[in-house]
């Protein structure tokens, strides 16, 4: 089910793996979703305070920048260690992160450009947020893609043999 379950499931399962590989990045998911809750909280009051919001948003960007690079590196690292492999009786996975923030770090972008970019947008998404009653953008919308490389297909359109045999592999 990983694989044709809901997106929040294939990331609770990768945000357990980058936190395998750094331990910080626990951490930040805290922080993070408890910045993300006041938020949302006061966008859902109507309360508007530029200082307050700005101050959640900066934090916001910061701890999602952190979070997005971890998974950035945890993938570049699963990924390699997948096509390492050997071909055997499991097939390869290629794998992406469908996520604005990781989206600017798998193209090179920098920590500070990627938070400040970040911080502005939620900025100017306010009104939105606020009609939706949630953050419709950030880290905590972030997907994890599967391909079977073998067929080329997406993996939530494989068998559940082979969506199987793609996780084990």
């Amino acid at each position: 089910r990983l694989w044709s379950g809901p997106a929040g499931d294939r990331r609770k399962f990768f945000d357990r793996l980058t936190l395998s590989r750094a331990p910080e990045h626990g951490q930040a998911a805290v922080a993070y979703e408890r910045a993300l809750r006041e938020r949302t909280r006061l966008l859902s009051e109507r309360v508007f305070d530029d200082a307050w919001l700005g101050g959640l948003e900066r934090e916001m960007a910061a701890h999602g920048a952190a979070i997005a690079a971890a998974r950035v590196e945890t993938l570049a690292r699963l990924q390699e260690a997948i096509d390492m492999r050997p071909d055997g009786a499991f097939p390869k996975a290629v794998l992406a992160l469908e996520g604005l923030l990781e989206a600017r770090f798998a193209n090179g972008g920098k920590s500070a450009d990627v938070e400040e970019d970040f911080a502005e947008l939620l900025r100017d998404v306010r009104g939105r947020d606020s009609g939706a009653g949630r953050a419709l953008d950030g880290p905590h919308r972030s997907d994890l893609l599967a391909r079977h490389a073998g067929k080329d297909m997406p993996a939530d359109q494989c068998s559940t043999g082979e969506q199987k045999a793609l996780l084990i592999g």
